[in-house]
């Protein structure tokens, strides 16, 4: 496979994984681009259409870490939603252990 199309499908691979939200097959494909960086780099001088498909490959990066920055938020906004509620939560759940002893 070319260094040009080994660099679109990674960014095809980074785009699919962040837009299905599938966050452990987006963590594979970047370690695999990690992985690959220097050994792409050290195969030579890139050619327009290599780097095209590079600067294709880093903005898919850019991407997918921006969804990943979103889903940390809306988590975190979650769970603290979910802690603001824990009285209430573990008031419900004492009332309901004390009834089934009864």
């Amino acid at each position: 496979m070319t260094r040009e199309r080994f660099l679109l499908r990674l960014a095809e691979r980074l785009r699919a994984c962040s837009e299905a939200g599938d966050w452990s097959a987006l963590a594979q494909v970047d370690r695999e681009v990690a992985a690959c960086a220097s050994r792409m780099a050290a195969q030579g001088a890139w050619s327009p259409a290599e780097r095209s498909a590079l600067a294709q490959l880093q903005r898919a990066h850019r991407d997918a870490a921006r969804r990943c920055a979103l889903e940390v938020q809306r988590a975190r906004t979650r769970l603290n939603e979910l802690g603001e509620r824990k009285d209430g939560w573990m008031a419900y759940a004492v009332g309901e252990w004390e009834g089934a002893q009864a």
